[in-house]
Formats: structure tokens, sequence, C-alpha cells
């Protein structure tokens, strides 16, 4: 009995086992399935990682160069603003200068406007200037016309004039040793030199001669030259005078009486200045009066200055002036006389430009005193040419130098 009970339990014993192995290779093979399912699941769940690995490789490197791209996206931006900056600066300043133009156009505009009215007045002004240049080349026509008939007439008067003056072969003829340097501003001269022989009361021969200086140059100091000439003329071939100062007061009577006897209006107060010499050939002897213009005598190194009147040839008489001095001077052989007008010594020149004055002219005369007459000449008008330079020439100048 208690083999069944054995026996049936080990049968139940080896069933529950048989069950309990079945069961558990059930639940191996389950286990193993579920074992193999997790490894499946965990080869994805690798796959898996490793694909996320390989995406978060991929996000990391696609994040770095997100980066650099971003970063060089912020750089271009920066440039792109900076460049926009500039740009909008430089619009900006394109703006101000379009609006600067835009001003300076109006302006322009404006001025062209006023150009073409400031055009069209000078046309006007042409056609008037036009209209007058061609009335004034009338009238410049006629005016050179009459300037030349002018001047034709003058350069006439010079011939006249010239006429009057005593020829060079009379004049050495009588004073043999002599220059006269002759130098009118004008065509015609306002100074005359005047040389005449007359015959004394002893048999004695007189020459008389004179540097004139009329008031004025040019044809008004040529008029009052040749009516000075003609009074000079009358004094010796009417009245038969032949002391200096006799004949001054002729002279100076005829000019009372002709060119101031009328009323204040037509009155002339134009006269002369001058010395007039008496030369005694035989007595060596210097008759002399002057009005103004002194008188000059070289003798050995020395210049001996002999003054004038100072009563202008023309002014009435008074209580205090009845007449011009006659003065003497005894020469010696040698001397040598100069008569002169004022033009030399007041004619402007030099480095300042100022009048060559009385002291220059006598040092001069002094420094040629050894020279001929002929080179004295040569000499002084190579000074005043020296002297004047460029400068117009101020006045007529006459110089007479006469060696005894």
């Amino acid at each position: 009995m208690l083999f069944y009970i054995l026996l049936i339990s080990v049968i139940l014993l080896t069933a529950a086992l048989s069950y309990l192995f079945i069961r558990h290779l059930s639940a191996m093979k389950e286990m193993q399935s579920t074992i193999a399912g997790i490894e499946e699941e965990k080869k994805k769940a690798t796959a898996s990682v490793s694909a996320i690995q390989t995406e978060a490789e991929l996000s990391i490197l696609e994040k770095k160069k997100m980066e650099e791209e971003k970063k060089k996206f912020e750089e271009k931006n920066k440039k792109m603003w900076t460049m926009n900056e500039a740009v909008y600066k430089e619009k900006k300043k394109v703006d101000e200068e379009n609006e600067k133009l835009l001003k300076e156009k109006e302006k322009l505009e404006a001025e062209k406007k006023k150009f073409q009215e400031k055009n069209k007045k000078l046309w006007d002004q042409s056609l008037a200037i036009h209209k007058e240049k061609e009335r004034i080349d009338v009238m410049r026509k006629e005016i050179e016309e009459k300037h030349h008939n002018v001047t034709e007439s003058i350069r006439y008067a010079r011939r006249i004039q010239r006429a009057i003056l005593p020829p060079d072969e009379i004049r050495k003829q009588w004073l043999p040793e002599s220059f006269v340097l002759y130098r009118p501003k004008d065509i015609v001269s306002g100074d005359f030199y005047w040389i005449e022989k007359v015959e004394a009361d002893d048999d004695d021969e007189i020459i008389l001669f004179s540097a004139v200086d009329c008031t004025g140059h040019g044809v008004p100091g040529a008029f009052m030259s040749i009516f000075g000439f003609n009074l000079l003329n009358q004094a010796l071939d009417e009245h038969n005078l032949k002391k200096p100062a006799e004949i001054l007061d002729f002279l100076s009577n005829g000019v009372m009486k002709k060119l101031r006897m009328h009323n204040e209006e037509t009155v002339v107060k134009d006269g002369m200045d001058l010395m007039l010499c008496a030369f005694h050939k035989n007595k060596m002897k210097l008759e002399y009066a002057g009005v103004h213009n002194p008188l000059y005598i070289v003798r050995g190194e020395e210049l001996i200055q002999l003054k004038a009147d100072k009563h202008a040839i023309g002014d009435p008489y008074e209580d205090d002036f009845t007449g011009y001095n006659n003065y003497e001077f005894t020469l010696e052989k040698g001397d040598q006389i100069y008569v002169f007008s004022d033009g030399f010594c007041d004619q402007f020149g030099g480095p300042q430009r100022r009048k060559f004055m009385s002291k220059n002219f006598r040092e001069t005369i002094l420094s040629m005193r050894n020279l001929s007459m002929a080179e004295q000449r040569a000499k002084l008008k190579q000074v005043l040419e020296d002297w004047r330079g460029d400068i117009e020439q101020y006045d007529d100048i006459t110089v007479m130098g006469v060696r005894v």
C-alpha cells in the first residue's frame, strides 16, 4: 500500500516534476524568447542609441557648422550693417549735395535770368556803342585831319621860328668859340637865343647875345618868342639902343603896352626871363642886364655867378623900380660866358626823379671848362640825357656858351 502510495507519490511527483520541467522549459523558452526579444530590443536600442549618437554627433557638427554659418552670417550682417550705415551716410551726403545742387541750380537759373537780362541790356548798349563808335570814328577822322592840319601848321611855324634864330655861320663868325644847346620841348619853343652885332661910338665892335625864356612852351611860348624877338630887333634897328638895360626897358614897355593895355578879360600876363649881354671885343668888357636868370662866368677854376634883376618884363614901373640895372664886368682872355633858360635846371630825372637844380648845373659847367665849345655842347647834351632817362622833357632848354 505504501508502495503504491509511494509509487503514486513518485508518479505524481514525476508528473509534477515533468509538469514543472515542462513549465520550466516553457518558461525557459519564453524567457529565451523574451531575452531574445530583449536582445533584439537592446540591439534596436543600441542601434537607436548609435543612430541617436550619430545624429547627435551630426547635430553637434551641424550645430558647429550652423554656429560657424551663424558667425559668418553675423559677420556678413555686421559688414552689411556697416555698409548700410556707410551707404546711409553716403546717401545722406548725396541727398545734401542734391539739395545743394538743387539750390545752386535755382541760383544759377536766377543768375541765368539776370545774365540774360544783362545780356539784353549789353546788347542794346552794344548797339548804342556801335552807333556811338561810328559817330566817334567820324569825329576822330575829322579830329585827325584837323590835328594833321594843325600839326603841319605848327611844323611850318617851327620853320618860321627856326628862321628867326641866328644861323650857325653868323654865330661862328661873330663868336668863333661858342656853342648853343637848343632843345624845344614841343614842335615849337618858348625859348629862343638872339645874337646881333652893332658898332660902338668909339668904333669898338659890340656883339649882343641873349638866351630868352618866354613864359610857357609850345604854341603860346612860340608866339611870345616871336613877339620878344621882334621887340629886341626894334630896340636896335629903330631906336639904336646898345646898352642891355636900355634894351630891357624897351622890351618891358613893349610887352606892357602891347599885351597888358586891355581890360582884365583880355590882358595877357605872360612875360620873359632873360640875360642880355653886350660883349665889347676890343675892350674885353661885358655889359649885361637880366631878369631872373643869372649869368655864369668861368675864369680858371672859379665859377662867378652874376645875378639879375627881379622885376618881371611887362610889369608896370613903380616908385621902387625906375628901370633895369646895367652892369659891367671886365673880361680876361679865356673867360667863358654862359647864358641859359631854366629848362636844364628844372629837368626831372636821376634815381630820385627830382630836378637837376642850379647847383648841379654849375658843377657841370665848371667840370667841362677845359673842353672845346663843341665838346662842351656834347657833354651838356649827354648829361641831360643821362639825367632825364625815360622821363619826358619838362620844359624848353637853351644854353649858350661863349669863350673870349
